[in-house]
Parts: C-alpha cells; sequence; structure tokens
C-alpha cells in the first residue's frame, strides 16, 4: 500500500459523513456539520487496528468492562477522529468511522463513562493491557497519571501507546459524568461509526429517531 492511501480513505471517509443526511430526508442537516468533522476544529487521528470485535467507550484511567458495555463493531479497520473546542482545548467528541457508506439514521446505544474528564474507546485486550500495566504503576508507588504521562499532544488527542504497544484512541474531554454514545448506520443497517458526544447536545438539532422508526 502506497504512503499516502490512509490519508486518502480518511478523507473519504470525513467525506461521506459530510455528504450523509439523517434518517432519509434530503433537508436534514449532515452529520459531518453537525458533529464538526469537516470543519476546522476536526481533527482526524489516524487508523486503529484493533484486536477484537467489540468497542467500549471508556474513561482513559479506567478498565471498562467490555463484555457488558462494548459494542459489536465491523471487521474492518476504522478510523479514529474528534472535535476539538480551540477555546479550551477540550474535545467535544471521539469518533470511530468504520465505513465510508452513505448514513441513513442514527441511535444512541448506549453511555460514555468518564470520572477523570478523559475519553477512550478500547477493546478486551486494551482493557486487559491497561489494567496490568496501571497494577505495574501502582506497584512503584508512582502517581497514577504516570499511566499515561502527556500522550494526548498538543491538541490533547492522540493513540495512548503502552510499553507493550497496546494502541488505542483518546481525547482530553473536560467533562465528567455520562454522555450518549451515538451509533450511525447505512442502508444496509451496518454500524458506519461511533461517536461519544461531550457537553455538545445535538438533541436541539435535527430529530434523531431510532432508526426502525418510519420517516415523515
Amino acid at each position: 500500500m502506497q504512503d499516502d492511501a490512509p490519508t486518502r480513505a480518511c478523507a473519504r471517509v470525513i467525506a461521506a459523513l459530510a455528504t450523509a443526511t439523517l434518517c432519509g430526508p434530503v433537508s436534514a442537516q449532515d452529520i459531518g456539520t453537525l458533529l464538526g468533522l469537516t470543519g476546522p476544529n476536526g481533527i482526524p487521528l489516524g487508523q486503529w487496528v484493533m484486536e477484537g470485535d467489540r468497542v467500549a467507550p471508556s474513561d482513559l484511567f479506567l478498565r471498562p468492562d467490555v463484555a457488558a458495555t462494548g459494542i459489536p463493531v465491523p471487521h474492518t479497520t476504522p478510523y479514529a477522529l474528534t472535535r476539538q473546542t480551540p477555546e479550551t482545548g477540550a474535545h467535544a467528541l471521539l469518533a470511530l468511522v468504520f465505513s465510508d457508506a452513505p448514513v441513513q439514521c442514527a441511535e444512541v446505544v448506549g453511555t460514555f463513562p468518564l470520572d477523570t474528564g478523559y475519553a477512550a474507546f478500547m477493546t478486551a485486550a486494551d482493557a486487559d493491557a491497561l489494567s496490568a500495566y496501571g497494577a505495574s504503576i501502582a506497584r512503584t508507588g508512582a502517581d497514577p497519571a504516570q499511566l499515561t504521562g502527556n500522550p494526548l499532544g498538543p491538541d490533547h488527542a492522540a493513540f495512548v501507546t503502552l510499553p507493550d504497544n497496546t494502541r488505542f484512541p483518546a481525547a482530553a474531554v473536560q467533562f465528567e459524568g455520562e454522555f450518549p454514545l451515538f451509533a450511525f448506520y447505512d442502508a444496509d443497517g451496518g454500524l458506519a461509526a461511533l461517536a461519544g458526544l461531550f457537553g455538545l447536545d445535538i438533541r436541539n438539532g435535527p430529530d434523531l429517531p431510532p432508526c426502525g422508526a418510519p420517516v415523515s
């Protein structure tokens, strides 16, 4: 594969989100505009080579129960993207894009629990590696914050990489609480994207009925 192939693919998925509509109506606000992925504050983090077929939304510093909170995902390599708020540096969303198929509808499929203000997506293997690394840090008596040090870079979002090369996307959200996890589906019912929304209430924008609901 040529070096610029991932860049071209990332451009395609962003363009797909930018031209998608919610639940059918042509006049519905497109997802790219709605989530700000195509604007100047959208930040593509890159491809995530996952180990497993379920992804769990999680606080960066906590091991998620992937069996209970994980979402089944396609056997494709997703792109991780986020949207930053320039005034504060906080990130209003963390998204995974699995397909460049046009998105037809979206619905809330769970919550994104945050205790420390750092959001991450993890697989079961990631959670196990995080737990083991956290335990090794605790045995040294070091500050648990040393788990990540300063891994998120100047944009406060990146792939966290542990010493065993475990790698998963994370972002500094600067909010705490339970936040909605949205799933976006294509016309065949395939999962096209997942997005956790933090401090961003899109329910005041376009209506997002369940995907099985009739379109008026």
